[in-house]
């Protein structure tokens, strides 16, 4: 069947291209819907296939409303494709009567006779299904002239064994009082094709096809809700909108409103009540979590949606409740598995509100990595064959996420490319989205100035198109890239109000943003101890009521690392082994790293050199394997601190910050200025150093540091 002009309509094509398979007995196929629902579109796509396989022969005609008082109209475009000899060989008084009443002998001065012009028709449609199966189809079938309409039902009653096919378009069956031509076949001979309202990744297909527009998720939204889903009604609002942004009538539709602007144009569906209004809540769900990341709000919306529909909540919006729920606290699993049985049965338009992706999300977020991947390829295998692009991209960055989760960076990097390829301007679905994914697994391999660089974008991008989510996961990436530098202070100044803002925004999963670690070591290395407390207290607390095992672990390290900064080094040593347990429990093998790293560092302070060496060089393993530059080098450059081989004394840590900077090839000035010494200290410092280590110059001192023998 020829879908190049169809949109989202991949159930009814297969549908009618099982119904328009050669079969004996006449049958009848009725598309309904509103008009500008593209009835016409689908028909016509059936016509196409039935012609270019060559099995029927068509009868059709395409009414319009201004024919409907023109008698026979209809009649001469269904004859218009008959061979004149089919005609010629009826008996006269229908031969006649035909060519009467399809203007091609002169009229007499009475009317056709009725009768005969319906059995005419009957005897032509015989003759032809003598030779072929034929389709008799009748687009827009309520415009069509009652003449031609009652010798069609004439004829339908009469060639049940016939291989003959009805395929009409009608805004409605007629169940009340059913159209002449829909009454004359038996109803359990018709086959109703519904069209519904096009979901959000087939209307953006839709109008990038039509328009050649990328609209984001949040303009999507508010289209879909204004339009209906109707695609006419779409193409129209794009088409007028776009013709206004800029001379000439073409380019983006402007950016999004505000959200009070936006929630303002639900005021009227709302106040309706009843299934009206719990659709336009359903749809305010999507659009406030697009929109503004508002867990809150959107859930509310949500509840309420399942509340009006009842039994007829489509299965999107039980799976929006069931994430939403789960994101705002920790909840069973019981509504996700409701919308997963009703799945089965259900159709669900846009694959990335499936249930089978959000129940693998789920699992990403609980380390249950093995069993999130079956779901997320199970998601992707069922957007390919869509043509959903805005769906897969989408579900592409998440499928990243587990991959950099999992420590498959190279598995990771292919999938961000993937997205990147399907967001070529990253205008396609979520604006942003394809930058963070890159971004995501660029910072983890330790190119880090690419990641700085595409989360950069990604943030302006998020954030022109109103996504408040991935702005903030983009500024995540760049804080990571300067803490995986040691740039304390800019990851500080990224992240000192994230946390709050996340949590005023409903969000209390503790891994679906993966700042918070860096932003509670980011807070203690500036000094700010009182606010990393707080957020520290807050993510514990989130990740033990959610029972995830890296953001258990991770909050221990925060911990232990507070306590260390306090001068508590024997209860910073405990709660960081107990922080490396529980990484014994999850299989990200990048944050177990980081934790060793912090162990070892905190090992070495404590002059446990043996065993500050034994965590070391497991997490340079660690790094090493992940393909870690940038961590695999802090590490050595930690184990180089430790010495072991120094005759006379240690080297205090006052000492170990002068070496450690003279070593990199600081001057004294620069030192003075970096530890807020005077520059005569700095020398009695490095005297010390270079009679305690054995070394006369600066030289032989880095080489010292590199080599691992202070």
């Amino acid at each position: 069947m020829d879908t190049r002009s169809v949109v989202g309509r991949r159930d009814e094509l297969t549908r009618l291209a099982s119904l328009l398979q050669p079969q004996p007995g006449a049958r009848g196929i009725v598309i309904t819907g509103d008009d500008g629902m593209g009835k016409t579109t689908l028909w016509q796509a059936a016509l196409d296939s039935a012609h270019g396989a060559g099995t029927h022969r068509i009868l059709r005609c395409a009414p319009a409303v201004a024919e409907r008082h023109l008698p026979y109209s209809g009649l001469s475009d269904l004859l218009a494709a008959v061979d004149k000899a089919v005609v010629e060989s009826l008996p006269p008084p229908q031969r006649r009567a035909l060519a009467v009443a399809t203007l091609v002998a002169d009229p007499s001065p009475a009317p056709p006779d009725e009768r005969a012009v319906a059995y005419g028709l009957l005897s032509v449609i015989r003759a032809l299904t003598a030779v072929s199966p034929v389709v008799i189809a009748v687009d827009n079938l309520h415009w069509l002239d009652t003449p031609t309409a009652l010798a069609l039902a004439y004829a339908a009653r009469r060639c049940p064994a016939d291989p003959v096919v009805f395929l009409v378009s009608a805004p409605d069956i007629g169940d009340a009082a059913p159209h002449p031509v829909v009454a004359a076949l038996d109803h359990r001979a018709w086959f109703e094709l519904p069209l519904g309202p096009l979901g959000l990744g087939s209307l953006h297909r839709l109008v990038r096809s039509s328009l050649g527009i990328d609209l984001t998720r949040p303009q999507l939204l508010r289209l879909h809700a204004s339009s209906g889903g109707n695609p006419r009604q779409a193409l129209a609002i794009v088409g007028r909108l776009a013709g206004s942004s800029r001379p000439g009538g073409s380019g983006q539709l402007p950016g999004p409103d505000g959200p009070a602007a936006a929630l303002a144009g639900f005021d009227a569906d709302l106040a309706t009540g009843g299934e009206r209004a719990g659709h336009a809540h359903a749809q305010l769900a999507l659009l406030c979590l697009s929109t503004r990341a508002d867990v809150t709000v959107a859930q509310q919306h949500a509840r309420h949606a399942v509340d009006l529909l009842g039994e007829a909540c489509p299965v999107e919006v039980l799976t929006c409740l069931a994430v939403l729920e789960n994101f705002a606290g920790p909840t069973t699993t019981a509504r996700l598995e409701r919308a997963m049985a009703m799945s089965a049965t259900s159709r669900v338009e846009s694959v990335y509100e499936h249930p089978t992706f959000w129940v693998g999300h789920r699992l990403m977020l609980e380390d249950r990595f093995d069993e999130a991947r079956v779901h997320f390829q199970a998601a992707l295998a069922m957007a390919a064959p869509s043509g959903d692009e805005w769906s897969r991209a989408a579900m592409l960055v998440h499928v990243a996420e587990l991959e950099c989760r999992a420590g498959n960076w190279a598995a990771a990097a292919e999938y961000a490319h993937q997205c990147s390829l399907l967001t070529h301007d990253a205008a396609h679905g979520q604006p942003g989205l394809a930058r963070y994914a890159e971004a995501m697994v660029a910072v983890r391999q330790g190119d880090l100035t690419r990641a700085r660089t595409l989360a950069a974008e990604g943030e302006l991008l998020a954030a022109a198109g109103g996504d408040e989510l991935y702005r903030i996961q983009n500024i995540g990436v760049r804080a990571h890239a300067a803490v995986s530098q040691g740039e304390w202070a800019e990851a500080a100044g990224l992240l000192r109000n994230m946390p709050d803002h996340l949590l005023s925004l409903g969000w209390r999963e503790p891994t679906v943003f993966p700042l918070w670690p860096d932003a509670i070591e980011s807070l203690m290395a500036v000094g700010e101890l009182e606010l990393a407390t707080r957020y520290r207290g807050i993510y514990a607390a989130n990740a033990d009521a959610y029972a995830r095992p890296t953001a258990q672990a991770t909050a221990a390290r925060c911990a232990g690392l507070l306590h260390a900064a306090r001068g508590d080094l024997p209860g910073a040593l405990d709660l960081l082994a107990a922080a490396v347990d529980l990484h014994q429990r999850s299989p990200d093998r990048y944050e177990r790293g980081r934790t060793l790293l912090v162990l070892g560092a905190t090992r070495r302070r404590a002059r446990m050199k043996r065993a500050a060496r034994e965590g070391l060089d497991e997490a340079l393993a660690i790094f090493e394997a992940l393909g870690s530059p940038v961590w695999a080098q802090r590490v050595r450059a930690e184990t180089a601190r430790i010495g072991g081989r120094v005759a006379t004394a240690e080297l205090t840590d006052a000492e170990e910050r002068v070496a450690d900077l003279a070593a990199r090839g600081a001057t004294n000035r620069a030192i003075a200025a970096e530890l807020f010494l005077a520059e005569s200290t700095v020398e009695a410092h490095l005297s010390r150093i270079y009679r305690k280590v054995g070394v006369r110059t600066r030289a032989e001192l880095a080489h010292r540091f590199t080599t691992g023998k202070l």
